[in-house]
């Protein structure tokens, strides 16, 4: 079992990786970092369904049966505010690392953080 200040090392040491990773993924997109946006009102397997048909978004945090958060590059995520579905999108101010497969990577080092 972790202490709380090695957990808190572990959360930290997380987060660093975390932001590495969404700044290789904004140079690698002009500028655009990954983000998110909380679709409210509709069911989880609709926004499921609706991401999937847009190249670069996810359903990454069922948060409740009447918020899901997805997330993707810059572009998907317009496309996904941009449909005539989504009369609540939210996003938050500010690149946010939420599961999507481009950070693979960051998974990969957080299991190396001693």
């Amino acid at each position: 079992m972790l202490s709380f200040e090695d957990l808190a090392k572990v959360v930290r040491e997380r987060g660093v990786i975390m932001q590495a990773v969404c700044e290789e993924i904004a140079a690698a997109n002009q500028g655009h970092a990954p983000g998110m946006s909380a679709i409210l009102g509709l069911a989880p397997e609709k926004v499921k369904e609706i991401a999937s048909s847009i190249p670069d978004a996810y359903a990454a945090n069922m948060n409740s049966v009447k918020q899901t958060v997805i997330s993707g590059t810059a572009a998907a995520l317009g496309k996904s505010r941009n449909g005539s579905w989504c009369k609540t999108c939210h996003p938050p101010k500010g690149s946010r690392p939420l599961p999507q497969p481009a950070h693979a990577e960051s998974s990969r080092q957080i299991w190396r953080i001693p």
